[in-house]
């Protein structure tokens, strides 16, 4: 197997174990778990003033576009960030 192809087949499973994260609670990619995970602290203390449910929601949001944007770009080898 060339090196590009293992590369590929390591972030494949990384996009799928954070994806997985929403179920068992765990991340991988330590950019999105960290703005995840702030954001999931904020909301959940804003919860007591019901705006946090918006928070919470958003941050839901914009995990799920990391990932799919992510394994997107993955699929049609373009760079990380563009």
């Amino acid at each position: 197997m060339s090196d590009e192809k293992e590369l590929k087949t390591l972030a494949t499973a990384v996009y799928a174990l954070q994806a997985a994260g929403f179920f068992v609670g765990l991340t991988w990619q330590i950019r999105t778990f960290w703005w995840g995970l702030r954001w999931a602290v904020v909301g959940g203390i804003l919860v007591l003033v019901v705006v946090g449910f918006a928070v919470l929601f958003a941050d839901a949001v914009w995990i799920i576009y990391r990932i799919v944007k992510g394994w997107l770009n993955l699929n049609e080898n373009k760079p990380v960030g563009t």
